[in-house]
Parts: C-alpha cells; sequence; structure tokens
C-alpha cells in the first residue's frame, strides 16, 4: 500500500465490506379501480372458499353458464369484498373484476336498501384498494334528493357539502358536490374516501351529477400529494361557473384543471395537447370588466436535476388564452427554459463537486452557503455534502460536527436527519475508508447526498495503475472492491476492461491501456432500462383494459397474444385465463366463456380463479 494514498483514501487501516442501514419507502394507491402489481404479503387467516366445491362433479357438457340474478351477483361481490382484509392481491383482483362485472350486468345494483351495506363492506377493506365511488355517489345523490334545501349534511358518516353554482344555462343554481368520509380525520380514523363532482338541478331541486370526462383524481391515489378547488368562477366569460383543480403531484409546477359542463358532461377546458402546468402565476384579470377571457400568464418550472438532485429549477413564461372553446398555451418565439438564481442551481452548475479536490470544493459549496438565505431550499444538501466533502479532507471533527448541526435541524427522521445520521454511524467505525462513508449515505435513503461516482473518478485518477501487474489485483490492493472484471473490444477502439465495483451507487468504469504503462479509467454511461414485455406485463395489460378502459375485446386480444408467444413448459397465468373468460362472457362469446371458466375450475379449483370460475357455471336442467 502506498502511503500518501493511504492518507487519502483511508480514515483507518483496514476495509468494511457493508453497513447496516436501510431506507424508508412509501406506499400509496390509485383511484380508478387500483390494479394490484405486486403480491400482497401471506394472509395469517385462509380466505373461505366461494364455492363448496373445488372441481366440477360432471364433465363440461353438463354445465351451462350461470344465469344471473342481480341479488346472486350482489352477494358473490359481497363476499369477496368481506374476505379482503386477509386476501392476497388475486383476491383483490377477483373482487375488482367482479365489482367491474356486476356494474356491467346490473348498472344500478344493488337495491337502495342493501346499498348502505355494500358502502359500509367498502369502507372496511382496506385503504385504496376498491372504487367505492359508483356505490357512493348513489348514496349521497339518493340522500341529497331527499334534502334538496340541505347544503351541508352527513350520509352514513360521509361528510357532504353542496357548493352553489351556475353550470348551466337554465337558470337554476346547480351545484359542486364534495363528498368526504370520515367528516373530520384523524390519525385513529383515517381519510377514506374524498371525491369532488359537479352536479345540475332540474325544478324541484333534484340533482343529476354530471359524467365526468376529466382527468382529476378522488382519494386515495398514486403520487400526488392534494388535489383542492381553488375556485369556483366564469373565468372565460361565457356565462357559467368553472371549477378550478389545483393537483400537487410532487412536480415543481402544480397540475390546474379548469373544467366547465358542456352538453351534459364536465370536461377539461385545457387542451389535450399539453398540461396546465403552474409555478407561480404572473397575471390573471378574472375580475376585470371585459366581454372576452382574460389571458392566464404563469411561470411553468421544470426540475433541472434528477442527480445528484439539487433543488434546482428552470422557469418559462407561458401564456394560457381561451380561443375556440379550450385554453391553449403559446410561448413567445425564441424564448427558453431558464434556470433560476438559486442555491440548488449554483451547485448544479458546479458538479461533480466529488470529482475535485476537497479544498476547491469545499470552498465552492461555502461560498454557495452563503450567498443564500439559511431555508433555502437544498441548504440540507449542501450541508451534507459539506460534512463529506471535510471528511475527505481528512477534517473528521469537523465533519462530524456539521452532520450533528444537519441532525438537530432537520430532525433525525427526515431525509437530512437520516444521511447525517448514516455518515455518524460510518465515521465511527475505524476500519472505514472515504468510500465506505460515501457508500453509507447513498444506502441510508433516496438520492444520498454523496456522489460515489465523482469520488471514484477522482481516486482512480490518482492512483498509479500500470499495466504489467493485473488490473483487479492493483484495484483491490489500492482499497477498491471489485465485484467483476470484463473485457470488450469495439471495432476502431482499443481493447478495455470493464470494472464493476462492489460500491453501492457506484457506475462501471472502463480501463484502456495508455502507451506510457499506465491505465485511464473512464465512468461508463448507466445502459437503459430495456422494455421488456413479460407475460405479468402483458396480463396487466389485460387488467387495465377491462377495468380501466371498458374494453373486454382489448383483453382478449392481449391473453391470446400472450398465449401464442409461450414456449415449452409456459402456463398461461390463471389470472390472464379468467379475464379472458370473463371478457368473452361479457361479449357473447358464451361457448367460449362456458369451455374456459370448466377448465379454470377443473384445473385449479383450489384457487381464487378457479373457485370464481365455479361460480360462473351451473348444472344443466
Amino acid at each position: 500500500m502506498k502511503r500518501w494514498l493511504a492518507g487519502l483514501l483511508f480514515l483507518g487501516v483496514g476495509l468494511s465490506a457493508a453497513l447496516p442501514l436501510g431506507a424508508q419507502q412509501g406506499f400509496a394507491t390509485n383511484t380508478p379501480m387500483p390494479i394490484p402489481v405486486t403480491p400482497s404479503p401471506v394472509p395469517t387467516t385462509t380466505p373461505l372458499p366461494l364455492i363448496a366445491a373445488t372441481a366440477p362433479a360432471a364433465s363440461v357438457a353438463f354445465y351451462a353458464l350461470h344465469g344471473w340474478f342481480e341479488q346472486d351477483m350482489v352477494e358473490l361481490f359481497l363476499r369477496q369484498v368481506e374476505q379482503l382484509p386477509v386476501g392476497s392481491a388475486d383476491e383483490v383482483l377477483a373482487a375488482q373484476l367482479t365489482q367491474y362485472e356486476l356494474l356491467t350486468r346490473f348498472p344500478n345494483a344493488p337495491g337502495d336498501d342493501q346499498l348502505p351495506e355494500l358502502v359500509d363492506a367498502l369502507l372496511q377493506a382496506p385503504i385504496g384498494l376498491m372504487d367505492m365511488r359508483p356505490f357512493v355517489r348513489r348514496l349521497v345523490r339518493a340522500e341529497l334528493n331527499r334534502q334538496p334545501d340541505v347544503s351541508s349534511l352527513d350520509v352514513n358518516g360521509f361528510a357532504v357539502e353542496a357548493i352553489p353554482a351556475k353550470l348551466n344555462a337554465d337558470n337554476r343554481s346547480d351545484a359542486v358536490i364534495e363528498i368526504q368520509y370520515p367528516a373530520q380525520p384523524d390519525a385513529d380514523n383515517p381519510l377514506r374516501y374524498r371525491d369532488t363532482l359537479l352536479a345540475t338541478r332540474d325544478a324541484l331541486g333534484r340533482y343529476t351529477f354530471v359524467t365526468a370526462e376529466y382527468d382529476v383524481p378522488a382519494f386515495p391515489f398514486v403520487s400526488i400529494n392534494s388535489v383542492t378547488i381553488s375556485d369556483i368562477r366564469d373565468v372565460n366569460r361565457d356565462g357559467l361557473d368553472e371549477v378550478l383543480f389545483v393537483i400537487d403531484d410532487g412536480q415543481p409546477s402544480e397540475r390546474w384543471e379548469i373544467v366547465g359542463v358542456r352538453e351534459n358532461a364536465a370536461v377539461s377546458l385545457i387542451t389535450p395537447l399539453f398540461p396546465l402546468r403552474v409555478g407561480a402565476v404572473v397575471d390573471w384579470a378574472i375580475d376585470s370588466f371585459t366581454n372576452s377571457a382574460a389571458p392566464l400568464r404563469v411561470l411553468e418550472y421544470r426540475a433541472e436535476s434528477s442527480a445528484p438532485n439539487w433543488e434546482c429549477n428552470s422557469e418559462l413564461p407561458v401564456t394560457w388564452e381561451y380561443t375556440n372553446n379550450f385554453y391553449r398555451r403559446s410561448v413567445a418565439l425564441n424564448t427558453t427554459f431558464e434556470r433560476q438564481d438559486s442555491l440548488g442551481c449554483t451547485l448544479l452548475a458546479q458538479e461533480p463537486l466529488f470529482s475535485k479536490d476537497p479544498a476547491e470544493a469545499i470552498l465552492v459549496v461555502q461560498q454557495a452557503i452563503s450567498s443564500y438565505p439559511i431555508d433555502a431550499p437544498s441548504q440540507d444538501r449542501a450541508l451534507l455534502t459539506l460534512a463529506m466533502l471535510t471528511a475527505l479532507q481528512g477534517n473528521i471533527n469537523d465533519a462530524k460536527g456539521i452532520a450533528e448541526l444537519v441532525k438537530n435541524t432537520y430532525g433525525q427522521d427526515s431525509w437530512a436527519g437520516q444521511q447525517a445520521n448514516a455518515l455518524l454511524m460510518a465515521i465511527d467505525v475505524p476500519t472505514n475508508t472515504t468510500l465506505d462513508l460515501c457508500a453509507a449515505m447513498v444506502q441510508a435513503g433516496p438520492q444520498g447526498a454523496c456522489d460515489m461516482d465523482g469520488l471514484l473518478t477522482r481516486f482512480l485518477s490518482l492512483v498509479p495503475l500500470t499495466t504489467d501487474q493485473d488490473l483487479r489485483t492493483q484495484l483491490e490492493q489500492y482499497g477498491f472492491p471489485v465485484s467483476a472484471t470484463n473485457t470488450i473490444a469495439d471495432v476502431g477502439r482499443a481493447t478495455r476492461t470493464v470494472v464493476v465495483f462492489d460500491l453501492v451507487g457506484a457506475s462501471s468504469f472502463s480501463f484502456a491501456a495508455n502507451r506510457d504503462g499506465t491505465y485511464s479509467a473512464e465512468k461508463l454511461p448507466r445502459p437503459p432500462q430495456a422494455d421488456v414485455i413479460s407475460e405479468n406485463y402483458v396480463a396487466l395489460g389485460a387488467v387495465r383494459a377491462i377495468l380501466e378502459e371498458s374494453n373486454p375485446v382489448g383483453a382478449i386480444a392481449l391473453v391470446d397474444s400472450l398465449e401464442r408467444r409461450l414456449t415449452d413448459g409456459q402456463v398461461l397465468p390463471a389470472s390472464a385465463r379468467y379475464i379472458r373468460a370473463l371478457a368473452n362472457d361479457l361479449t357473447g362469446k358464451r361457448e367460449l366463456a362456458r369451455s374456459e371458466y370448466y377448465a379454470l375450475w377443473q384445473e385449479v379449483g383450489e384457487t381464487i380463479w378457479g373457485q370464481l370460475a365455479g361460480e360462473h357455471l351451473e348444472i344443466r336442467q
């Protein structure tokens, strides 16, 4: 070991292979018929079978398709919903498919006498598994029409608010209906349902919910923090009110939807070519006394960095004008996104910081921190970067002090606190190298505050690797853990050795021999993720076709395509076979449906798909 390198690369004498650091991961669900794509935990209780027999008692010739009555299918659906708390992903999907079938066969099911029972059962299921909207909306509308003069009411625990609005030209007061359950969510009784609807009223004051043809999610939802109504007013000077929804989906710019009623449907007035993104409103004179719609002038923000994830946004002035029934986007000629003056943008422009000499990089970060307020976005990442760079310089006590400051300032449970704690724990292990410190921060959570590739680039430029010795041996002697090596030769280029390092967050590096007998190292770009069309992907496509798009014909085509591509030894997933049987059933291909239902019941009768298939058959009379 070269002594001069030991002082640079090592805090102690030896190496540490791994650090016991974890990461937190959140959970979210979607509203429009959630689709389970990963298995649920193994249930502690085995769901009861839907039918008694796990295999048919006679040949297929003795069975006909079930002649469904509404009550039979409602009871089947209720049994499935009641088993969801102990069910697996297959049980969830099966219940969703039964709901689709129920509402396809009997659009007004269940009857008013059984509707509260079904809604209550759905509320007892885990949050986000079932789409309650068709049933809750019927329940709420019925109660609103029993009390048409009440604007705020409780419907079986659902808080309902009817906000007056003028949505059509009949001179009657219409309403925007907000529905929430429970009325006052808290830690013990969390929010389970939130929905917004536009409703017109007839001469007797009775409500009709307008068909929604706009993209505003209800709760629960995926990757969306909140949906709020910002305003209800006539924004385009057409004499009718529009509803302005503000959707926080985690992007630098919020997404806005301006929704109005046109030809008895609630539609978005934003051109479908572009979403309306608002980072800041520059001007919108909707209170001006003119007969034409005021243009909406905004700054549209765009994130500039994905890694190392500095909070750096660029902005673009955009004008939205209402013409030909839509708000349409326009940008001045030759106008482009320009980076904002911010701490994150300043440091992003200096990347890669960890490839620089630590003293130089420290000065850059210190100057940037001092140029912006203490609460500036990316201040936590800047301090953590400073702590790691200080450790690289060998000032361990100063690095620990900065990390302690971050943990105390932002809280131990925050992202910054977890990063700081990981660095502190790694520093306390005397055998850890600076590579181990960096790996600990990368491993501690998403968007770790250390750039492993930048660190490797700097260290490898300082190590005298020679071609007269084995490359892997030299790297490991200098403290770089190697997972694998491979030799590649491209046309027109010298043969190179690709090294995969056993370090969290590290890319592969290629090493090319120089004429002076040394190696030059170059980071290889990470390969793009391949678009692999797997069996699960195609099965998921069939689920989406039938549940989200109500397209059973498309579902059949997807499953048939999957079956044609199977090779020897591969088996069509039972879920895909059931979806095809159901789709054939609902599109009138009765013989195909009957034979597939029977085969499923006979072959996998002990599973949810075999049981549900058996429910669709009955002995011929």
